[in-house]
């Protein structure tokens, strides 16, 4: 039987030996000390679904929390008892069934799931299929994804290695989706160049940002998507997605590359 402060100590061991950065975890800690000041009890097993949903109308009535934030707490403690469960800790994950919190989207700067759709059925070319869905499942900048090479694919793990800005690396991930539309992709090349993306003509040399922005407004004008459609819009679209499904802003933060959270 394990206290509920080692077993948060032990939650953050496993997270940074995933190597998560430090305000990630830092914010893990915050979010789960408060919350068990809150239920005032040692025993894990005593902390019902009841309990976690006191918890989240406390916050949002005494603190003003909007959902963006209280979909944050939800992710952390999801996060918390999935790893419970996998530990054999609790039997079941009582965050499962709180429902997400709804959260705004900005569409003006990203697709729906209706628009996103239709600009994968507009697809005509492997190229086009694999472009579309990596934009869209890694939210890479143009130049990140122009960039990168066959050898930077990790497949086995489903993730990818870039260098963003100020020549700093980080990893994104693939959807299954993806990983299929780009092994078909690759399988359909004959050259060997190192990069992932490739011009379709002789000489085959990495494609260029210019080069992704036409293919790109080819297939939207074959959509016939109502918005001016660019590499960006899958990267915010990505983003808002996440957002929605409650993850926490840390975590979108060093997956989209930037370093500053309000961005």
């Amino acid at each position: 039987k394990y206290s509920i402060s080692n077993l948060i100590d032990m939650f953050i061991k496993d997270k940074t030996i995933q190597q998560l950065s430090t305000s990630t975890i830092s914010s893990y800690k915050l979010q789960l000390r408060k919350f068990f000041e809150f239920v005032k009890t040692d025993n894990i097993n005593n902390i019902t679904k009841f309990d976690i949903l006191t918890y989240f109308d406390y916050k949002k009535q005494q603190d003003n929390l909007k959902n963006t934030s209280l979909a944050t707490i939800r992710y952390v403690l999801l996060s918390f008892y999935n790893w419970l469960v996998s530990e054999d800790i609790v039997k079941y994950n009582p965050v499962e069934k709180i429902k997400p919190f709804k959260i705004d989207r900005n569409i003006d700067k990203s697709l729906t799931h209706y628009e996103l759709e239709i600009i994968r059925d507009s697809c005509q070319t492997p190229r086009q299929k694999a472009l579309i869905e990596c934009f869209y499942c890694t939210g890479c900048r143009l130049s990140e994804l122009a960039n990168i090479k066959i050898s930077d694919v990790d497949w086995k793990n489903e993730r990818i290695k870039v260098l963003g800005k100020g020549k700093k690396e980080r990893f994104v991930f693939l959807s299954t989706k993806a990983i299929i539309y780009l092994k078909k992709y690759l399988k359909s090349r004959i050259d060997n160049c190192e990069y992932l993306f490739t011009t379709q003509r002789n000489p085959i040399t990495k494609i260029g940002n210019r080069a992704i922005e036409k293919e790109i407004k080819k297939i939207n004008d074959l959509a016939n998507v109502d918005k001016p459609t660019s590499p960006h819009y899958f990267r915010h679209t990505m983003i808002s997605d996440l957002s929605a499904r409650g993850m926490p802003v840390t975590i979108i933060k060093e997956i989209a590359g930037h370093d500053d959270i309000n961005t």
